[in-house]
């Protein structure tokens, strides 16, 4: 298991989006204020425009999967306090902060605005962040600039054997064996469909060699069944304060005291 994710041992509690704004980032800082003994984890969607000369790499959701925000805008909801940045994210890091940074889209040179990311979170991060995205080919560019940089795939469904690859590059979709999956650390799948089916994609991802992450657990029920089936980290949306209920009961039932 890497190092990020033996720091939130047993499980990383992941609050989803939250670097995406000032409003969401505030909220998820007072959770982790609130309960510390909770590991949790900052989640922003990080997109970037490196072109003429700019630098900026920022947390934004694209509003239609490929559009990401020209110079001028993205200068104008700065000025406005609308974007939070990654220097903003610097800016308030601690020591026992954690975070997983969702690759989108950008403009310019993506290796470059990359190998900056890898480096900036690397000196000042390390050991506290992984890198996801639904891009297996981002994933493997984030390697080869940096094999110990923490990486997972971010896919809308796995299956005892194979595993969707849906991106905003060409081809779009791409069913791939589990076993020919190269350049990530994890995996993250959305909870769909059956509990059995769940089961047996959780176990075959584990199988495979890859730590288990699970988004889209919309219930503390969820949450309960992600931890049963062996994930590292989860993207809860319950009120956090029905999660933390839910880790105390969880926590008296499988723990021994």
């Amino acid at each position: 298991m890497t190092a990020v994710f033996q720091r939130l041992a047993p499980y990383g509690h992941i609050h989803h989006r939250a670097l995406n704004s000032f409003a969401a980032l505030d909220r998820a800082e007072r959770y982790i204020a609130t309960y510390p003994e909770i590991p949790q984890v900052l989640e922003g969607d990080v997109c970037w425009n490196f072109e003429a000369g700019r630098r900026d790499l920022y947390f934004r959701h694209p509003s239609y999967v490929v559009d990401s925000l020209t110079t001028a805008e993205i200068d104008r909801q700065k000025g406005a306090k609308q974007l939070v940045t990654l220097d903003d994210l610097l800016a308030r890091h601690a020591a026992g902060k954690h975070y997983v940074l969702e690759l989108k889209v950008g403009r310019g040179d993506a290796e470059i605005a990359l190998r900056t990311l890898v480096e900036t979170m690397q000196q000042h991060c390390r050991d506290q962040f992984w890198i996801d995205g639904f891009s297996l080919r981002l994933a493997q560019t984030i390697k080869r600039i940096d094999p110990s940089v923490t990486t997972s795939l971010h896919t809308e469904l796995a299956a005892a054997r194979h595993v969707l690859l849906d991106a905003p590059e060409w081809p779009p979709l791409r069913i791939v064996k589990l076993a020919d999956v190269c350049g990530v650390d994890a995996i993250a799948i959305r909870k769909r469909f059956s509990g059995a089916h769940m089961a047996r994609a959780c176990a075959a991802v584990q199988r495979h060699g890859f730590a288990l992450v699970l988004s889209r657990l919309f219930t503390p029920r969820d949450y309960e069944l992600s931890r049963q089936w062996g994930a590292v980290a989860g993207y809860p949306k319950a009120p956090f304060d029905e999660i933390v209920r839910a880790n105390a009961a969880y926590s008296k039932v499988t723990v021994p005291t």
